[in-house]
């Protein structure tokens, strides 16, 4: 499903209101939105997880998944450098999860052929990866996609962000 610029998607259970503002990104469980929330005036991301069937024990298992991993995402998202959960619902058979949008760049921008991190900031990297990583496993989870892309250096405060968990 994509999502058109300027389009409102309504959470029917709760009024909560986002509208598009522009894709981020789309990968193998769908696309990534740039979100105005009208309802608490902040850009947010939402995912859009499509199914891809209208078979009825399918939608029906997948909502089921879908509900368990809102729940992992929830309990995951109350550590401060892992986005937190605003918001999720189901609308025409598609899933929607509202997130925090972490201000910053992905680690891809810091990995460059001709730039070289001195072993103290590479040692500062790894622990603040490593603490995040115990924080996910003592939660029972684990991430499932750890790349420079899903490794955001926060712009306010210049920590590494762990992002874009699903089915984890």
């Amino acid at each position: 499903m994509y999502l058109t610029v300027g389009q409102n998607l309504t959470n029917k259970e709760n009024d909560n209101t986002y509208e598009i503002i522009e894709e981020l990104g789309s990968g193998g469980y769908g696309n990534t939105y740039l979100v105005h929330d009208h309802n608490f005036n902040r850009k947010a991301v939402i995912k859009c997880i499509e199914t891809h069937t209208t078979e009825t024990n399918v939608i029906n298992q997948s909502q089921k998944i879908f509900k368990k991993e809102v729940k992992n995402l929830k309990q995951l998202g109350q550590h401060d450098k892992i986005p937190e959960l605003y918001d999720s619902f189901i609308l025409d058979n598609k899933f929607f999860i509202v997130q925090e949008l972490i201000e910053g760049h992905d680690l891809i921008e810091e990995i460059k052929p001709d730039h070289h991190w001195t072993e103290n900031k590479l040692i500062i990297f790894l622990v603040e990866v490593l603490e995040i990583l115990d924080f996910v496993h003592k939660q029972g989870r684990t991430h499932q996609d750890i790349k420079p892309s899903n490794l955001m250096r926060r712009k306010s405060d210049q920590k590494i962000i762990l992002i874009d968990f699903w089915c984890c």
